[in-house]
């Protein structure tokens, strides 16, 4: 995918587009040698048997984004508005302390299939994050200067 295209290129290693379905075969036959997914999506693919280890730390996490045009938003009636906003923020509330923990079970899962989960040290964690989010910055950026700096601003104010 062109999200981790960047921050791969930024670790040495050189991405390959494999379509979701084709991962398990590739894996087997060594056309690669891993593939971006969280622990839920492994087991839901049965890729456990082609999946020796999970690294960590997760990021990137998938999202459910409700995208309305600002004319479309703007002929909404306040009411509903208001409705849409707190029905977001309270699913965004609920879905990270759930996600944590389906998360937590499949890893067990995993590890109970033999698959060995690596965690980095503190200092390594930081760096490969760091990494990670600041080649999507670069893009954001590059792509839309003048909204990429509002939305980073939105989200990592000072």
């Amino acid at each position: 995918m062109a999200t981790y295209d960047k921050f791969i290129e930024a670790l040495g290693a050189a991405g390959v587009v494999v379509p979701r379905m084709d991962i398990y075969a590739a894996m087997e036959r060594r056309v690669i040698d891993g593939f971006y997914a969280n622990a839920i999506q492994i087991l839901q693919l049965g890729l456990a048997e082609v999946v020796k280890y999970l690294v960590h730390p997760m990021m990137w996490w998938g999202g459910v984004y409700v995208n309305l045009n600002l004319d479309t938003w703007k002929k909404l009636p306040g009411d509903l508005q208001k409705a849409l906003m707190e029905t977001m923020i309270e699913k965004e509330r609920k879905w990270e302390p759930l996600y944590d923990q389906m998360d937590r079970e499949a890893i067990a899962k995993l590890k109970e299939k033999g698959v060995k989960e690596i965690k980095f040290s503190p200092e390594d964690e930081k760096w490969f994050v760091n990494l990670a989010l600041s080649k999507e910055w670069e893009d954001i950026l590059k792509e839309d200067p003048v909204n990429g700096e509002r939305l980073r601003k939105i989200a990592f104010p000072k």
